[in-house]
């Protein structure tokens, strides 16, 4: 395995598996107990019975426009100017952008 991936993204799959699962149901809470837009979507979640994959799948697709649409309006200007200036309109193009930005950003300072 090259020498760029730290032992979290190497160790046995099944293993990486069980440890983010395990972990899911307090991500899910604390999403929860933070956010007035995710205390309204999860709000038929029980973050405990959160622990499988098909659990996972049951949660539903939150959109960005649905995140936004719950904060103040000045917090969507902010959202919405920096949304234009950079050309983010939310699409998969973009998500797909930051990801792999964040991963070379990543994999920079490994370097």
């Amino acid at each position: 395995m090259p020498d760029h991936f730290d032992t979290l993204e190497t160790r046995d799959p099944e293993l990486r598996e069980r440890a983010q699962l395990a972990a899911l149901p307090a991500r899910v809470a604390l999403a929860k107990s933070r956010t007035a837009a995710y205390a309204r979507i999860f709000a038929d979640v029980d973050p405990a019975a959160v622990t499988t994959r098909a659990a996972l799948a049951r949660l539903p697709v939150t959109r960005k426009a649905e995140l936004l649409g719950a904060l103040p309006v000045a917090s969507r200007l902010h959202f919405d100017a920096h949304d234009a200036a950079d050309g983010d309109d939310g699409s998969l193009d973009d998500v797909e952008r930051r990801d792999r930005i964040a991963l070379e950003a990543r994999l920079a300072r490994r370097v």
